[in-house]
């Protein structure tokens, strides 16, 4: 009777225990048991991101007093735990665990206020940058348009330790590298600050002024790409149908007779609004121009010696007809 009290000798290549692997790894696991237990042995791989276990396949092939077993290739970046437990028939048991990564993209990274990334703002703000990788990391370089900044990073988040609270255009830029020999770049972020309210221009009319039958009046702003938002008229907010844009500009006629009172407001791509413009200005009838008035009464002379004129010419025809 044989008593088989040798527990199966395992060992585990293509990966080592503890490293960081910025490649596809394709562990091999040799034991030197001929007598495996088939049934009960198996092969796991725990993926310590969201904690699955899923058994690999694998290709048992004989190799001397033993076998080899060569299992899938590891693509996917995770860190994972490879754990090997054999069996043979006399229920000797051996198991053996690696720990390593597949690393093969680097880090990934997410600025933070997100919905700053490449808009303007209007609000004081603090910049951070959250970033994964799975591995451990070191920062290379954390810029603000292209000067370093100071930072501190912490729990997998860069953050920058000067508020952004003045106009102007920040690109913001982190570079890392990890243990798998990764070097990372995030894509440059850029963000506006503008806090300065737009400015309004009226032409075409001036304070206090009067007008006969119409003006055209032309409103813009200050600075391009700030746009004229509201419009009123004698108190009545205007709908974009009741005036021209060309070129960005506000093309407004008004012709109705009377005093009047515009008001107008700008906004910029941040947001802020401008200081309400508000104008008075009058409308007259129009004046007849003095040339024409001058000719008046010379007009109703003429018109009168013409008709007396007339009435004479007929009585003396009339006269000539009773005499005959």
């Amino acid at each position: 009777m044989n008593v088989d009290s040798t527990a199966p000798y395992i060992t585990i290549t293509g990966v080592e225990d503890l490293t960081a692997n910025a490649r596809t790894v394709s562990p091999v696991v040799k034991y030197s048991d001929v007598n495996i237990d088939l049934s009960k042995s198996k092969i796991t791989l725990t993926s310590v991101a969201d904690g699955k276990v899923r058994e690999l396949l694998y290709k048992a092939k004989k190799q001397g007093s033993g076998y080899i077993l060569n299992l899938d290739p590891i693509y996917i970046d995770d860190n994972y735990v490879l754990t090997v437990t054999i069996y043979d028939m006399a229920g000797n048991v051996t198991e053996k665990k690696v720990n390593f990564s597949v690393n093969k993209n680097g880090a990934t990274f997410k600025f933070k206020p997100e919905e700053l990334v490449g808009a303007y703002t209007n609000k004081p703000f603090t910049p951070s940058i959250e970033v994964w990788n799975t591995d451990e990391i070191s920062i290379v370089s954390a810029t603000i348009n292209g000067m370093d900044e100071p930072y501190e990073f912490v729990g997998g988040e860069l953050k920058f330790l000067n508020h952004i609270n003045k106009d102007g255009k920040y690109v913001f830029n982190l570079e890392v590298s990890d243990t798998a020999g990764n070097k990372s770049s995030m894509k440059p972020v850029e963000v506006i600050y503008d806090a300065t309210k737009p400015v309004c221009i009226i032409n075409g009319v001036k304070e206090g002024e009067s007008y006969e039958g119409s003006v055209n009046i032309i409103l813009s702003t200050e600075l391009p790409g700030d746009e004229i938002s509201s419009v009123w008229l004698d108190d009545k907010l205007l709908a974009s149908n009741e005036y021209k844009i060309n070129n960005g500009k506000v093309e407004l006629v008004v012709d109705t007779k009377g005093s009047h009172i515009l008001k107008v407001q700008a906004k910029d791509k941040a947001g802020n609004l401008s200081d309400i413009e508000t104008l008075n200005f009058e409308i007259k009838v129009p004046n007849v121009k003095l040339s024409s008035i001058s000719l008046l009464p010379w007009a109703a002379v003429l018109l009168g010696l013409s008709l007396g004129f007339g009435v004479i010419l007929v009585y003396k025809k009339r006269k000539k007809g009773d005499e005959a």
